[in-house]
């Protein structure tokens, strides 16, 4: 068989078998698994020590909820086709370090720090660069155009959600379920108001000293913490002595209970802090004897190496912090106990008229939606100039599948056809070097018989 099919023509059926087997095993025998996957980038410094753009902590996890899932399913227009936890269970998200990790750290440390001894590690920082990957292990329900367009909606819909979340707006979604009014008592409404504002306060503060001069017509983040502020300090606590001097509420038993619980922690706190005080001032007192202190905190002991300034003036410090949270306790304590004692002097019913406080908290409302709206124009007009270019940077989607072109199917024909070709090379060299040794074999008689020609070759 060997002649009929010549010394070459071994190599040539070698790549035919191989291409033959690479196809089977390509796809059918161990089929290339159906992919698309894609990332993002996380471009503001503090990235890398977990920081959002904000301020707040970062974390990825978002994408994997049931809930921002389904919504990208459902804006993917696979809502009946696809399920979250499905998606969740065939979805990699992977965080991993910039390729210049060191050199950011570097970069990322100030020169006022810079220690020759120190020792950093790449895990005392985070991840900046992300990628997500969905295989499509869904029971063949979706094509190659639904898989890529799942994946860039799921992009977009992250950009969208990290603009909320870390951006310069608030997610009032979350936020409402937590603060909204609703059906609850005068002074807890009140107090629902106060934390939402002061919510306000607190980002326009930030946003502020990180950008001072940005404005959107005319409207700065100082602008709208001072307005915050304003209606704190005027309107809400105006509300919150109305019903306290009047001892209003729709149910007085509920919220003297809730007065004696907040009292209850108070009192509890204010015991925790005057025992920490007495432990402090007895190692103040003895300082000057011993070397070494012990200060319990809880199920913790603190060792203190003595004998020396700053830790003494650390005392000091840990007395004064601790002193002043005495004060506040006790000043929250009387203030309740205040409270309590105006609810059980109002004895006569109807002496208040409450329309006034209810139209009262209506226009303080009012005047909080209005800040809201505000806040978010110019939020939305900040994230649009800042955080949705500056901050983050998705990469494209790309599709990976049972494509003859692809990178895998090569790897499946260079490993069916090395083994068959190097088996092929192994023959054709046996073949020649037989014949060679034939040609030789044949010389060497005919070289023997005096130069007489080979019988069986005269033949």
């Amino acid at each position: 068989m060997l002649k009929k099919l010549g010394k070459w023509n071994l190599l040539i059926f070698a790549i035919i078998l191989g291409l033959i087997l690479s196809f089977i095993n390509f796809l059918v025998i161990n089929p290339s698994k159906e992919y698309v996957n894609a990332g993002f980038v996380l471009l503001y410094t503090g990235a890398e020590k977990g920081e959002a753009p904000n301020g707040q902590p970062y974390s990825v996890e978002i994408i994997r909820s049931e809930e921002f899932l389904e919504g990208v399913i459902e804006k993917a227009g696979l809502s009946g086709v696809l399920t979250a936890d499905e998606l969740v269970k065939n979805m990699a998200v992977r965080g991993s370090y910039p390729s210049d990790i060191i050199e950011q750290i570097k970069s990322f440390d100030s020169l006022l720090i810079s220690d020759p001894t120190r020792v950093v590690s790449v895990s005392d920082y985070n991840p900046t660069t992300f990628g997500i990957t969905i295989y499509n292990e869904f029971a063949s329900k979706l094509n190659k155009s639904q898989l890529t367009g799942l994946l860039s909606t799921l992009i977009e819909e992250y950009k969208a959600k990290y603009q909320k979340l870390y951006g310069a707006g608030v997610d009032w979604v979350n936020v409402d379920e937590l603060y909204a009014p609703g059906e609850r008592d005068y002074m807890q409404t009140v107090e629902l108001l106060t934390a939402r504002t002061s919510l306000i306060d607190k980002h326009a503060q930030y946003l502020y000293e990180v950008k001072p001069a940005f404005s959107n017509e005319g409207v700065t983040f100082l602008s709208i913490a001072t307005r915050a502020q304003s209606i704190i300090s005027s309107d809400l606590q105006s509300l919150s002595a109305m019903i306290t001097l009047n001892a209003l509420s729709k149910d007085s038993d509920a919220l003297r209970q809730k007065y004696v619980y907040e009292s209850d922690i108070q009192k509890r706190k204010l015991e925790a802090l005057t025992s920490e005080l007495a432990q402090v001032e007895t190692l103040i007192n003895s300082y000057d004897k011993d070397s070494t202190m012990y200060f319990s905190s809880g199920d913790n002991v603190i060792t203190v190496e003595g004998k020396s300034r700053p830790t003494y003036e650390a005392l000091i410090d840990e007395k004064t912090r601790l002193s002043n949270g005495i004060t506040e306790a006790q000043i929250s304590i009387r203030d309740i106990q205040s409270r309590i004692d105006d609810l059980d002097a109002t004895t006569e019913e109807g002496t208040f008229d409450v329309s006034v406080l209810e139209t009262s908290i209506a226009a303080a409302e009012k005047k909080i939606d209005e800040l809201i709206k505000d806040f978010n124009d110019l939020a939305d007009a900040y994230n649009e100039e800042y955080a949705s270019t500056s901050t983050i940077r998705s990469t494209e989607v790309k599709y990976h599948g049972k494509s003859l072109a692809s990178t895998a199917f090569i790897k499946t024909i260079i490993k069916s056809e090395a083994p068959l070709c190097a088996i092929a090379l192994v023959l054709i060299l046996i073949i020649g070097l037989a014949g060679e040794l034939k040609k030789n074999s044949k010389k060497a008689r005919r070289k023997a018989k005096g130069g007489q020609p080979d019988t069986e070759a005269s033949r």
